[in-house]
């Protein structure tokens, strides 16, 4: 089987640690909204729920399935926050609970990989909102993501918001390659954690501390399941 393949075999036969690492990551009660894309053409669904996401993954990631409907298998993508409604045909992106922001480094990331574990330190803006460790995780054929968790209260949020913190981060660290129409996207998806590339075959694992890119791709190449303990060493203390 092919790391895709791996991947949908996982969610039967590793089913309780990806529902650890689901509800660990984003919670057990949620309204997100996850995008199956299939080349020129994107599946939306709401999902509340751990299990119905599985489900959901079990459904439309489904090898077999989509070969017999001539369909590739699709990218998994969900979104970075959490919504307290929706609007019947998709979460109400004004709702959005703040509760991190992402950075997606899309180009040659070889001078920002490193820089972007600099973010695992505590770090206060002029607001002294606290930001606590950062987790970089690989997403696509090079491209990065990194997770970035804040402590903000709505007062503090309006008196900067997201983006113009997105941008202050930018500033201190002077990334490279971030792209910028991620900052204060409220509606923005990230690729799911431990899935897996459909064209590239890579998974989405997490860049440990230290670690060099070589290292980063050939784990990539070789499926595992999902660990939530690897995420939680990796983010730092909340």
């Amino acid at each position: 089987m092919n790391n895709y393949e791996l991947f949908h075999n996982s969610l039967k036969t590793n089913y309780f640690a990806w529902q650890k690492f689901l509800d660990a990551w984003l919670g057990r009660n949620y309204l997100r909204e996850v995008l199956f894309g299939y080349g020129g053409s994107v599946v939306r669904k709401k999902t509340s729920g751990t299990n119905q996401l599985i489900k959901q993954m079990m459904y439309f990631a489904d090898p077999r399935r989509n070969l017999a409907q001539d369909k590739p298998n699709p990218h998994i993508w969900v979104s970075v926050y959490k919504f307290r409604a929706d609007n019947g045909l998709r979460p109400d992106y004004s709702s959005a609970i703040i509760d991190k922001m992402l950075f997606d480094f899309d180009a040659d990331v070889a001078e920002d990989v490193p820089t972007i574990h600099e973010l695992r330190q505590p770090y206060n803006d002029a607001m002294s909102v606290q930001y606590s460790g950062a987790t970089a995780l690989l997403s696509g054929r090079k491209g990065f993501q990194a997770h970035y968790p804040i402590n903000a209260t709505e007062k503090e949020l309006e008196a900067v918001p997201l983006r113009d913190r997105h941008i202050r981060i930018d500033a201190l660290y002077g990334f490279q390659a971030v792209d910028e129409q991620v900052h204060g996207d409220y509606a923005r998806v990230c690729r799911l954690p431990f899935s897996v590339h459909p064209v590239s075959q890579l998974q989405a694992v997490i860049v440990r501390k230290g670690e060099s890119l070589e290292s980063v791709y050939e784990r990539a190449k070789q499926f595992q399941p999902p660990g939530w303990g690897e995420w939680e060493e990796n983010e730092g203390s909340k």
